[in-house]
């Protein structure tokens, strides 16, 4: 149990900086 959870933490931390940054992108643009 405690393993998923840190497994979907990890998949969180690597996929927030990239959702982070298409968010900027799409805010530069408009």
């Amino acid at each position: 149990t405690v393993l998923i959870v840190v497994v979907k933490l990890m998949k969180y931390v690597h996929f927030a900086p990239l959702l982070w940054h298409y968010t900027v992108a799409l805010s530069a643009e408009v």
